[in-house]
């Protein structure tokens, strides 16, 4: 078999299908649509129908070519061509998302709702920009006049004041879509990404962050599943198409880690002072925190800082660990301790004191 191609199938190019009760495909029939001058000295572009109907005994291809502004009769009969070769499934795979992964089908009218409001506060906010005078004179026929080089004179019973839209729905508007914002993130399972950028959340420890961010983790997660799902279908069927008999396993886009290098650096101080015994485990912590603060260099690049990382790291507890103070400890008492076989040193006496000066008496 030669090298296979695979290419996209759009949704609405697939105009009929049937599948059994494990989901495989019985039949399937394919449209495809194509435009363009099939010669130069052509006035209109030509437009190619085809139709392929695919099953696990083979497949039948029918298609047509026609001017665009002279489509073919209702009753106009397709021919038939040649078709691929069948090799017992059908080379039709489907990338399907369940209904709770699909993020706009959960929040699309929540979304509605808050570019509405948006716009309706963005008008308010512009029209109370452009307030317009209003003049209580008792002449009306000759009102004060305004604009640049003018000044306004009003009598002593008479008044000036700015007239715009009233500023509270601003204020509902606004808490409206606070709100909204937080249905969203909340129905999204990604409330993380919907804290205000406030005093509190700033102050937020390390541990708190890495919590919020693991729902995101988990649906992406769940997207990778689905993905590597897919594409064992795909070899898989390439597989049985060639018949060398293989088993694929595809693995993978199950991990994701959506801590920032800081939140990683503030977990890693505080797991030092552990002295976890592990020179495994100081490898792959130092290899996470620099692909987070690194994370624009090249996959060479972080192979090398890997190499160099797993070179330089030992297997004696890190510095300021809670075990390497206590063995420090230990090394420093067996410095001082004397030796049995030897007498302990003597401190040396101190030469006398010379005795002060006398002071001098004052007059």
């Amino acid at each position: 078999m030669a090298q296979p191609t695979l290419y996209k199938l759009c949704p609405e190019q697939v105009t009929n299908w049937r599948k059994d009760e494990r989901g495989e495909y019985e039949w399937l029939v394919e449209h495809q649509v194509s435009e363009g001058l099939l010669r130069f000295q052509d006035t209109d572009v030509t437009v190619t129908e085809t139709w392929t109907l695919w099953e696990p005994t083979g497949a039948t291809r029918w298609q047509v070519s026609y001017y665009r502004d002279r489509p073919p009769p209702d009753d106009y009969v397709v021919p038939e061509i040649d078709a691929p070769k069948s090799f017992g499934v059908i080379p039709v795979k489907s990338l399907v998302l369940p209904d709770h992964l699909w993020l706009m089908n959960v929040i699309g009218d929540t979304c509605l709702e808050h570019f509405r409001v948006q716009n309706a506060l963005s008008y308010l906010q512009r029209m109370a920009a452009y307030t317009m005078p209003v003049f209580n004179v008792k002449n009306k026929r000759n009102p004060p006049k305004m604009g640049t080089g003018y000044f306004v004179m009003i009598g002593l019973e008479e008044k000036m004041q700015w007239a715009g839209p009233p500023t509270d729905p601003m204020v509902a508007l606004e808490a409206r879509l606070s709100v909204l914002k937080d249905e969203i993130y909340r129905v999204a399972t990604q409330m993380a990404r919907g804290v205000d950028n406030n005093a509190a959340a700033i102050g937020r420890s390390g541990l708190s962050k890495q919590a919020d961010a693991s729902a995101t983790e988990r649906v992406l997660a769940a997207y990778g599943e689905l993905v590597c799902e897919a594409l064992e279908d795909t070899y898989q069927t390439i597989s049985a198409a060639r018949n060398d008999g293989l088993t694929i396993s595809v693995k993978g886009m199950d991990a994701y880690d959506l801590a920032d290098s800081a939140t990683l650096i503030a977990n890693a101080a505080t797991t030092q002072t552990l002295g976890i015994p592990s020179k495994q485990y100081r490898i792959e912590k130092y290899k996470k925190i620099v692909r987070a603060e690194l994370s624009h260099l090249s996959e060479e690049s972080m192979k090398t800082i890997d190499q160099e990382i797993e070179a330089g790291v030992t297997d004696e507890p890190e510095v300021g660990s809670t075990m390497n103070l206590g063995i420090m400890a230990a090394q420093a008492a067996r410095a001082t301790r004397p030796t049995p076989s030897l007498p302990a040193p003597k401190t040396p006496a101190l030469p006398p004191r010379k005795p002060d000066s006398p002071t001098q008496p004052t007059r």
